[in-house]
């Protein structure tokens, strides 16, 4: 429950300071995901035993939640989307990282499903 506790308030202070820095200048910023990795590792671990104790009688469904969560991840919340919608300008200029990063972005490919690959999208570009 404490840490729970450190979770909400931890989101509610980055709320918080989002909307003071609104308020200040009158531009809307959102907060950024990094700000969020320190609470995902607990987050996940909070979801995972509910589910794991909501499943607890019946294994092939908790290993249909678990192949879904794979699945999804692999789809868009995960790195493989990524390195699919990357291309060689990202890379290091070096042989050997820009070899590496074409060979992961061929084995990734066919995995994600319709993955474009880039991200020229008007979401893209803040005016």
């Amino acid at each position: 429950m404490f840490l729970a506790l450190i979770t909400v308030l931890y989101l509610v202070a980055l709320l918080a300071e989002g909307y003071l820095v609104y308020e200040y200048t009158n531009v809307l910023e959102l907060m950024n995901g990094r700000y969020l990795l320190p609470i995902l590792p607990l987050t996940a671990a909070i979801v995972g035993s509910a589910f794991s104790v909501g499943l607890r009688g019946s294994p092939r469904l908790k290993s249909a939640f678990a192949l879904l969560a794979i699945l999804l991840f692999l789809q868009g919340g995960g790195f493989l989307t990524f390195i699919t919608r990357s291309d060689s300008t990202w890379d290091w200029q070096n042989t050997t990282v820009v070899k590496v990063n074409n060979a992961a972005r061929h084995i990734a490919h066919p995995v994600v499903l319709r993955g474009r690959t880039t991200y020229n999208t008007p979401l893209w570009f803040f005016n």
